[in-house]
């Protein structure tokens, strides 16, 4: 599925799938990012949630393209 939404806007959309922790608690764990790096995507799983914390961030931004 991400693979199919990245292929609609190719060189412009990067698609990273954050799951909820299964035990109620409040983290996201890695889903799927088939072309994220994978510093990105082990920084992110395991994360915290909160209100000043955004998954969002430009992902370009930080693998550095």
């Amino acid at each position: 599925m991400a693979r199919a939404i990245e292929e609609l806007a190719p060189e412009e959309v990067l698609v990273s799938v954050l799951l909820a922790d299964a035990d109620g608690g409040h983290l996201l764990r890695h889903g799927a990012a088939p072309n994220l790096p994978d510093f990105y995507n082990r920084a992110i799983d395991g994360i915290a949630t909160g209100e000043a914390w955004a998954p969002t961030a430009p992902p370009r931004t930080a693998a550095g393209r």
